[in-house]
């Protein structure tokens, strides 16, 4: 994962960057073990 400079990105395109980072589409560092193996929302016993 690279950050890309501002002045990379074209002007037309910062209005659907920002938005794919409020959807949690960019991290600023990976995610450890810890986190990969935590469960988000209903397990599989519950569907």
């Amino acid at each position: 994962r690279v950050p890309i400079p501002d002045e990379l990105i074209p002007a037309d395109a910062h209005v659907e960057i920002a938005a794919k980072k409020a959807a949690g589409y960019f991290s600023p560092e990976a995610p450890t073990p810890k986190d990969l193996n935590d469960a988000i929302g209903r397990s599989l016993e519950k569907y």
